[in-house]
């Protein structure tokens, strides 16, 4: 059932994103038999979310990432994709995460880095595959990060194998154009200066960075600037909707 508050909600969010122009009818997000105003999408299309622990305290949303479904979580506190790996040898249980080895579509990468959150830390490798949302929400080629190592207790709880940042658009292309600066310098100073060697990983890795200074987030190959997110008051029923 949708949540009481939806109706409500859904019309808000198409007053919202009418004011912002966010959305046509071209549009990923718009999704088919949108009614469209001035190209702008009014409804908008609501992605479910599932009260995982009961007591309305964690709520997930499924995707599927290179025909894999999984299950993952919003977080507003950041800005790219997660997503737990089965070569992860820190993580617990991995039987329900996701392996590269199942995915014809996968691309990984050298590049590596690190993810800090209030419970923890992941290490991370680059990678590239098809990730989808509710459909039709569905991105050919999103970049992410493969989390292959991870100091992160709530992993244990097994409710979810991926978290999907929604936070601001700007901010990581603002990181990762400061964490740039480093690889195009060592590449610069190859091509002036030919003698210099570096090892094909680091080489690769530095492609890497700069490759992703122009990489999209989920939210932005979507074309969602605004939503909103509904959830019902009991805790026992208390899946809900974002829209």
């Amino acid at each position: 059932r949708v949540p009481p508050c939806a109706d409500a909600l859904q019309a808000t969010a198409s007053q919202l994103l009418s004011s912002l122009g966010a959305l046509d009818a071209s549009s990923p997000a718009a999704g088919d038999g949108v009614a469209t105003s001035g190209g702008i999408a009014r409804t908008p299309l609501r992605q479910q979310l599932m009260n995982s622990d009961g007591h309305g305290l964690e709520y997930v949303a499924a995707l599927t990432v290179g025909g894999q479904e999984i299950k993952g979580i919003f977080d507003t506190g950041s800005y790219e994709l997660l997503v737990f790996s089965s070569r992860c040898k820190t993580c617990g249980d991995v039987a329900e995460f996701f392996d590269s080895s199942h995915s014809t579509t996968f691309e990984g990468h050298s590049l590596s880095t690190m993810h800090s959150f209030g419970s923890g830390d992941t290490f991370s490798q680059l990678a590239y595959d098809r990730v989808t949302l509710h459909p039709p929400l569905a991105i050919e080629k999103q970049y992410f990060w493969e989390v292959i190592d991870a100091d992160l207790p709530v992993l244990s709880e097994e409710s979810f194998q991926a978290i999907i940042g929604v936070g601001p658009p700007s901010t990581p292309h603002l990181d990762s154009q400061m964490k740039s600066d480093g690889p195009k310098k060592l590449l610069k100073a190859i091509e002036e200066d030919p003698s210099r060697t570096a090892g094909p990983k680091l080489l690769n890795a530095s492609r890497d960075a700069l490759e992703l200074v122009g990489a999209k987030t989920v939210l932005e190959n979507l074309e969602v600037e605004a939503f909103s997110v509904c959830l019902r008051r009991q805790p026992e029923d208390a899946d809900g909707m974002v829209v």
